[in-house]
C-alpha cells in the first residue's frame, strides 16, 4: 500500500492484470479500512484508489461511493466510533 501525499488518497498497487469488477476481497477491504481507522479525521481521507503499474493508471473513487459498492450502509462516523469503543474497551481488558 502506498499513500499519495497530495491527494491524500490510500492507494492499492496493482501489478498484474485484472479486471475491476474481479477486485479480490483482500484489497477493497484493505482501503475501506484505512477512512475508518482515521478516528479523529485527522489525516481527511476523502478518495480511496488503485495504481494499475502495468497500465501506468490510477484509479479513485469517492470514499461514500466506494463505501456503497461494497454495500456499507451505517455511517462512517459511527463506525469510526464503534471502532475506537471496541479499540479501547480491549485494551481496558487486559
Amino acid at each position: 500500500m502506498r499513500r499519495s501525499r497530495i491527494s491524500r488518497c490510500p492507494v492499492h498497487r496493482v501489478r498484474r492484470p485484472f479486471r475491476l469488477h474481479s477486485l479480490h476481497r483482500c484489497p477493497a477491504q484493505q482501503l475501506a479500512g484505512y477512512p475508518l481507522l482515521d478516528y479523529s479525521d485527522t489525516y481527511r481521507i476523502n478518495r480511496v484508489g488503485l495504481c494499475l503499474s502495468r497500465h501506468d493508471t490510477l484509479i479513485t473513487r469517492p470514499v461514500p461511493e466506494f463505501r456503497n459498492a461494497l454495500g456499507a450502509r451505517t455511517p462512517l462516523s459511527q463506525l469510526r466510533d464503534h471502532l475506537r469503543q471496541a479499540k479501547y474497551s480491549t485494551r481496558e481488558g487486559r
